[in-house]
């Protein structure tokens, strides 16, 4: 089957390869992963806040008025459904306090994906 374009044959080749495959979903696209039974580490990357975001988005590629009100709108939704879903769905939690933060918290979990196991001496 298809996962928003990404097929899950390529997913799962990538996965057997060693290689950390780094897809961007909306839930909807995560709970069909999971569905699909590919395994998978699921990481919900989210704004501190709705208020947060809206502060943001003015900032960031052009937006008009009515398209930051629907980002907005889909935000919050996706901010009350992930909470409900919670670790049914997600491993991880990242709040994107920043983006350098963000990214050090996402390189971490990647890095123990493909680290070896440490055994005690």
């Amino acid at each position: 089957g298809d996962l928003f374009g990404t097929s899950t044959d390529a997913v799962t080749v990538l996965r057997n390869a060693g290689v950390v495959a780094v897809m961007h979903l909306d839930l909807a696209g995560a709970q069909q992963l999971k569905a699909s039974g590919v395994q998978s580490v699921n990481v919900w990357i989210h704004p501190p806040s709705i208020e947060a975001l809206g502060n943001r988005l003015p900032n960031r590629d052009q937006m008009t008025p009515e398209e930051i009100k629907h980002t907005l709108a889909v935000a919050q939704q996706d901010l009350e459904q992930a909470s409900a879903l919670g670790a049914d769905l997600f491993q991880h939690s990242i709040e994107n306090h920043n983006l350098d933060s963000a990214y050090r918290a996402l390189r971490i979990i990647a890095r123990s994906l493909t680290s070896p196991p440490t055994t005690p001496q």
